[in-house]
């Protein structure tokens, strides 16, 4: 999905494009060709004008409730408004709620701006639905159902990595959560990719953690740029005490001169 200009263009293999300009041109023609304004329509819709304007202008596109007072009044289908058939026929599905079959990850794009939450959300509530599909259409759906769809997949075994592209639409709580069932199943560096979206407590955790296991630096490499000044001074005197001044040296750049002058001066 490539969003140029105000616009959203979703390309399929078919070379097949949906663009809230396309749309906006139609809505405009068949406007016209009524001999109406914008002002007008919007009055027969009860909405305000600049919302038409928008639609015309490609800025935005009518909500699916919208379309069947809209194809009434313009006097013209769904598929004439939208400017394609297969997508036409997934929202009169959509609109009467019925099945949608066989919705494509290219058809999902192109409907997802026009739906709400609930109805993108039915359209991908099935077994065979690809993290591939859940992220191209990531927002227009809730955060609840990211969240289940992210608990599901990490429950199944599915490595951390695979479900990257929906991290940034979940809540921090599920993000948390889900950093502590892919470290139990797959290690600290599973879960690299997710540290600057988890809380700077739950790094500090991560990070205090793997230092007690492993009583190395290495293993916080990915942690120290996202943790808390206290916590990277915690770790920094335990390595003082232990390792002295040259096993301190990693982490001189992230550790407060002061804190760090403290611990020296109390060593001597």
């Amino acid at each position: 999905m490539l969003f140029k200009n105000k616009r959203i263009v979703i390309e399929g293999d078919d070379g097949m494009a949906f663009e809230t300009m396309r749309v906006g041109a139609n809505i405009c023609k068949l406007r016209k060709k009524l001999g109406i304004t914008q002002t007008e329509l919007a009055d027969r819709m009860g909405i305000s004008f600049q919302a038409v304007s928008n639609w015309e202008c490609g800025n935005s596109m009518p909500d699916i409730s919208k379309l069947g007072e809209l194809s009434e009044i313009l006097g013209a289908s769904i598929d004439e408004i939208l400017g394609n058939e297969r997508i036409a026929r997934i929202a009169d599905a959509v609109l009467n709620d019925e099945p949608a079959k066989d919705v494509t990850g290219e058809e999902l794009e192109s409907i997802a701006p026009i739906l709400k939450d609930e109805q993108v959300e039915k359209l991908l509530d099935r077994e065979d639905a690809q993290t591939d599909d859940i992220a191209s259409v990531a927002p227009f759906l809730s955060t609840g159902f990211i969240d289940d769809y992210a608990r599901k997949k990490i429950a199944e075994g599915v490595h951390p990595e695979r479900i990257m592209g929906i991290i940034p639409f979940m809540s921090d709580r599920a993000i948390n959560e889900l950093a502590d069932t892919a470290l139990k199943l797959h290690g600290l560096q599973a879960i690299a990719s997710y540290i600057p979206f988890l809380s700077s407590s739950k790094v500090d955790r991560l990070a205090i953690e793997a230092y007690e296991k492993h009583k190395t630096l290495e293993s916080l490499t990915s942690l120290l740029p996202f943790m808390s000044g206290s916590a990277i001074g915690s770790i920094a005197k335990q390595v003082l005490d232990k390792d002295g001044l040259r096993g301190i040296q990693p982490l001189l750049p992230f550790v407060d001169s002061s804190i760090l002058e403290k611990f020296i001066r109390e060593k001597e």
